[in-house]
């Protein structure tokens, strides 16, 4: 959602936003297994892809598709870039999904907190891995223990059966979705990092930004009971079992993600509304979720009241490199892992996991890392933090939400040497 400026979404422009809207499968000719499979909205699993370039965990040709980059990258800039939108930046953007969509909304918008004001889910699917999980408490927990190894170890990266085993292009349509999973994410055996390092569930806790105690992403969703309420709803029995049997799917992961948000102590509203998983029941609820999610983005007029901007926040993800609120990552590791962030300002942050991590400073923030503690080089906005020796394998079953994997360190920053100061 971009709010445009009024006047300017005549019947040729209405046209061309229709026929613009994400697609969000796999194209004819395109990257990935087959034409039309579900994009779960993420950047794909490269371990599984370029099966004809020399990857013998290969499933598919080519590279993988990178859905998450197409829709903060490429889709925003095309959008601002073409369309009349009011503004540019988070204050005017809101993101909103159904279904699968409402799974990419908080993908997405957990993952990329910086990119919205408001995200909010519909029915949403969020966590693919249907187990519960860690959730990391907020705050440090101080403990002598660590996973840090004392000695570098070659690393391990077992190949999963269950994608090879699986051919996602010849499945049925209705199984085509939790096919794809497999090459999407991996094998949930030996690839779980890969899916809870895409999972709404296990990304909770980067809604944990604030500026005086104002949570900086506003987040709304939704879920049916899963219980039909029509008489019309048993008339037609394949699509009724479909309604059902879906929306009792992911009413589960709502209750999971609803757990998650509480545990980390993120604030949101979530209603759970009468009914199957289909517009009908949907559609009543639909103009309150959007109203809401309006009212916290910048209007064209001036109005609206989008959320600050932190100036302290929670972060982690298995991305090798990120930037989030104009903080910039590169972590120097073979395994997928999570690097947890936590108390990050511009007087200090806290860093959780292994290997050596180079961190820039915003330069708004005009603090850096001074190694020698007042010795004689002077505080840097780019340094590295040494975490330790990467782990062998990459995380499993989620232990990297506790206080006791990797190492923990964290860093006083100081105001940076400036004339006259």
């Amino acid at each position: 959602m971009e709010v445009l400026r009024p006047g300017r979404v005549g019947p040729g422009l209405a046209d061309r936003l229709h026929r613009r809207r994400p697609h969000g499968r796999t194209l004819t000719n395109g990257f990935g297994p087959a034409a039309n499979i579900d994009s779960f909205w993420t950047n794909w699993n490269p371990k599984y892809a370029n099966k004809d370039h020399g990857n013998s965990n290969g499933v598919y040709g080519g590279p993988p598709p990178r859905f998450d980059d197409f829709v903060t990258r490429d889709l925003i800039a095309f959008v601002e870039d073409h369309f009349p939108t009011a503004g540019r930046g988070r204050e005017w953007r809101a993101l909103q999904g159904t279904s699968l969509g409402g799974y990419g909304a908080y993908e997405l918008g957990l993952k990329h907190p910086d990119v919205w004001s408001t995200i909010g889910s519909i029915s949403g699917a969020h966590n693919f891995l249907f187990a519960p999980s860690i959730d990391p408490q907020p705050g440090i927990r101080k403990t002598p223990l660590s996973t840090a190894l004392p000695v570098p170890l070659p690393y391990l990266d077992p190949p999963g059966p269950a994608p090879t085993l699986v051919r996602v292009d010849r499945l049925p349509d209705q199984l085509r979705g939790f096919g794809a999973a497999l090459v999407v994410y991996g094998d949930p055996a030996v690839d779980q990092a890969y899916y809870r390092g895409n999972m709404p569930r296990d990304l909770a806790m980067n809604a944990r930004a604030y500026h005086e105690r104002v949570q900086s992403l506003h987040i709304r969703g939704f879920a049916n009971d899963a219980i039909p309420r029509r008489a019309a709803d048993v008339t037609d029995p394949p699509r009724y079992a479909f309604e059902q049997a879906f929306e009792a799917i992911v009413l589960p992961m709502n209750i999971d993600m609803e757990l998650a948000f509480t545990s980390e102590r993120v604030q949101r509203t979530y209603e759970l509304h009468p009914g199957l998983h289909s517009d009908t029941y949907w559609n009543p609820f639909l103009r309150a979720q959007l109203e809401a999610q309006y009212a916290r983005v910048r209007h064209w007029d001036g109005a609206g009241s989008p959320p600050p901007a932190p100036t302290t926040f929670d972060y982690r993800s298995i991305s090798t490199s990120f930037s989030v609120w104009g903080w910039d990552f590169t972590v120097d590791r073979p395994a997928v892992e999570f690097l947890t962030l936590r108390n990050v300002s511009c007087r200090s942050l806290s860093l959780q996991g292994t290997g050596s991590v180079t961190v820039t400073v915003p330069a708004a923030c005009d603090s850096g890392f001074d190694p020698d503690g007042a010795g004689p080089k002077p505080a840097t906005s780019t340094f590295a933090v040494d975490l330790g020796n990467a782990h062998p394998i990459d995380e499993p079953l989620g232990v990297g939400a506790t206080p006791i994997y990797g190492t923990t360190r964290t860093i006083t920053l100081s105001p940076l040497p400036r004339a006259g100061r």
